[in-house]
């Protein structure tokens, strides 16, 4: 424990060197614009942990405060690409309109306490504006602040991103698109069944559930209509990896939009 106390410095000498330094290596004229400052940390990132009394003096551990984490989750809501419309989405900001719809958002609290990598993933169907991607967009969201790697993805979107990649000005290639979906935690695809049934667009549709199926991926979607109706417009392949990677789940309700 000697040997502690001898190589253990206080944190707070060690943040006045810190500040001395910073205060250095600013330029002449610099000005501070006013900015909100960890009160936990004090903006340095990090905070002390006590570890033990030695000989009646508290000894202390640097640790990552709080905050670092918070901007980690920021910086994944960021990257997970969730359009303006729906990053204010919440489970408890759903007003839910009949008794089937309150069932929904308790199975889905439930969900997320349980999750766990490689967890069966969730969809929803029924009539169109009723919040079906609202509500898997809230559940994305929770598991993001949980620590896992998200994406939002529009299934007509990503087709036309898709297209582009051939095109003589194009920005990026098909491979790039699809590494970055497939290294996703957990991949939301909405509105599923919008897009026109061709072979290239099965094509798509396939290469990107069956990593998915074969790396036991968790995944959501969404589209308007029935199990019947999916059955019908999806290719026997889609249709059953679809069923394989979800809980498809019926919502009801009334269209929220109008």
């Amino acid at each position: 424990m000697a040997e502690i106390t001898k190589i253990q410095q206080p944190l707070s000498k060690l943040q006045e060197r810190m500040t001395k330094m910073l205060e250095e290596c600013r330029p002449n004229g610099w000005i501070d614009h006013p900015k909100e400052v960890c009160s936990r940390c004090q903006g340095f990132g990090w905070r002390r942990k006590p570890v033990a009394l030695v000989n009646g003096v508290m000894t202390y551990t640097p640790e990552t405060c709080d905050c670092q984490l918070e901007k980690l989750a920021d910086n994944r809501l960021l990257k997970a690409s969730i359009p303006l419309i729906f990053q204010q989405a919440s489970l408890n900001l759903y007003k839910p309109q009949t008794p089937q719809q309150t069932t929904v958002i308790r199975e889905l609290k439930k969900w997320v306490e349980n999750y766990k990598p490689g967890t069966k993933g969730l969809g929803f169907y029924g009539k169109a504006g009723i919040g079906k991607t609202w509500l898997l967009t809230a559940v994305l969201k929770e598991l993001i602040h949980l620590g896992y790697s998200a994406h939002f993805t529009n299934v007509p979107d990503l087709l036309n991103r898709f297209r582009r990649c051939y095109g003589d000005d194009a920005i990026e290639g098909a491979e790039d698109i699809t590494d970055e979906l497939n290294s996703m935690d957990i991949l939301l695809l909405d509105d599923i069944m919008v897009s026109q049934n061709t072979e290239w667009v099965n094509q798509q549709i396939y290469t990107l559930l069956n990593h998915r199926v074969l790396n036991e991926k968790t995944t959501f979607v969404t589209f308007n209509g029935d199990i019947q109706k999916m059955n019908e417009k999806l290719t026997e392949p889609i249709a059953s990896r679809l069923q394989g990677l979800c809980r498809l789940m019926l919502l009801d309700g009334q269209d929220r939009r109008r």
